[in-house]
């Protein structure tokens, strides 16, 4: 266990303690009778809910470093699903309620009280912006977009494959090969299900008939080797296609040891399914 995942632990339990003690004090404290005593159970209570915002907040800036989290402790388990779904504890729920009451009354942004997550970034903007340039390559990124370029069509592509395209190319420009080989895949898919379906080919079924056919159509091999039989797809074309399909299969469903992915591959299936979007378009 690194030792992230074990501060995020050590907080998790700290803030179901600042939760439950939250709780108990509010509900078991005999009502406040006079400004002195509401003064002290109002600062009791802020102190305990600041307290578990802030380690709340510790916890979520605390998950971008890590990808997996193990524990037999359930209700961690619990409390963290809660935490990621966006639950909000009694407690923070309070601290939040007093702080907007007190920003109303703010006169500038700096002087606001961090009640969020985002808020809570902004304040350390440049620590995170430097960590972010440490690994992130400018000039890699935009070199990507550039050598990848643009569908270039004599026709207008449609705009969902023009968006998935686009998204593709955001992808490959921040080194996420995997997920590159799979919009490949995808961007095929949907582009030769929209010429096949121009021609007539895919008709509506009875929502209540459960076929085999209904499997088959939503296969990328059957759409590819439909395609070919229609003349969608030229034989250059059509192998292509089916070498993209190989390639983001290989990539994304490697059942060995983690090895690691050939760029030159990738490289090779996006400019394939480039070229087959703008056959299909000219």
């Amino acid at each position: 266990m690194t030792s992230t995942e074990r501060r995020i632990l050590e907080n998790v339990r700290k803030l179901d303690r600042l939760e439950k003690e939250f709780r108990k004090f509010t509900y078991e404290t005999k009502k406040p009778q006079t400004s002195e005593e509401l003064s002290a159970f109002f600062d009791e209570a802020m102190r305990t809910a600041t307290d578990a915002f802030n380690t709340k907040s510790e916890i979520l800036g605390n998950f971008k470093e890590v990808a997996e989290l193990t524990t037999q402790d359930r209700q961690a388990l619990r409390l963290l699903d809660s935490l990621r779904r966006g639950d909000k504890l009694y407690s923070i729920a309070f601290y939040e309620n007093v702080v907007e009451r007190l920003n109303e009354k703010a006169e500038s942004r700096a002087d606001k009280i961090a009640t969020s997550l985002y808020d809570i970034l902004h304040t350390k903007f440049d620590d995170l912006f430097l960590h972010f340039h440490s690994w992130f390559d400018v000039l890699g990124y935009y070199s990507s977009k550039i050598v990848i370029g643009p569908i270039i069509a004599s026709s207008k592509v449609p705009s969902h494959l023009v968006s998935y395209f686009d998204e593709l190319r955001e992808t490959y420009a921040f080194g996420q090969y995997r997920a590159s080989a799979a919009l490949c895949r995808a961007l095929l898919e949907m582009a030769l299900y929209r010429k096949l379906k121009a021609r007539g080919l895919f008709k509506e079924k009875d929502s209540k008939v459960t076929s085999i056919d209904v499997t088959r159509q939503s296969s990328l091999n059957y759409y590819i080797d439909m395609a070919k039989r229609e003349h969608i797809l030229s034989k250059d074309t059509y192998d292509s296609a089916k070498s993209i399909r190989k390639a983001a299969g290989d990539i994304l469903h490697t059942k060995d040891n983690e090895k690691p992915i050939d760029h030159k591959l990738v490289v090779d299936t996006i400019f394939d399914t480039i070229r087959i979007i703008e056959d299909l378009y000219r």
